[in-house]
């Protein structure tokens, strides 16, 4: 009795992890994207790849949201969207990263 209770405790806890990570993804892309674009004066590549971050963590919000609350699809419809939008993510903060690294306008001290 005691090991099936504490694996419940122990995949409870890693659920309620997991499903906070998924939830606050979205706000934490998004803040990063808008940040990013009020730094970045100019047109270029990495602003577009800062617009990309704040329309992919709205789409992942929007997507979170209808896997939360719409019911009638499956799991891993919702899990491969969310893989697509990490993976686009991703990419863009590796422009930004690289942004940084070459001392672009607006993302490294001057």
């Amino acid at each position: 009795m005691f090991f099936a209770e504490t694996a419940l405790i122990i995949h409870t806890a890693l659920t309620a992890t997991l499903l906070a990570s998924i939830a606050i993804y979205p706000f934490a892309t998004m803040l990063i994207g808008l940040g990013l674009t009020k730094l970045i004066q100019t047109m270029n590549t990495y602003k577009i790849s800062a617009y990309v971050l704040l329309v992919s963590g709205a789409v992942g919000l929007l997507t979170y949201l209808i896997a939360m609350f719409a019911p009638g699809d499956e799991p891993l419809v919702y899990l491969t969207i969310f893989n697509v939008l990490l993976f686009i993510g991703s990419i863009c903060l590796f422009v930004t990263g690289l942004g940084m690294y070459r001392g672009s306008e607006g993302m490294a001290e001057e």
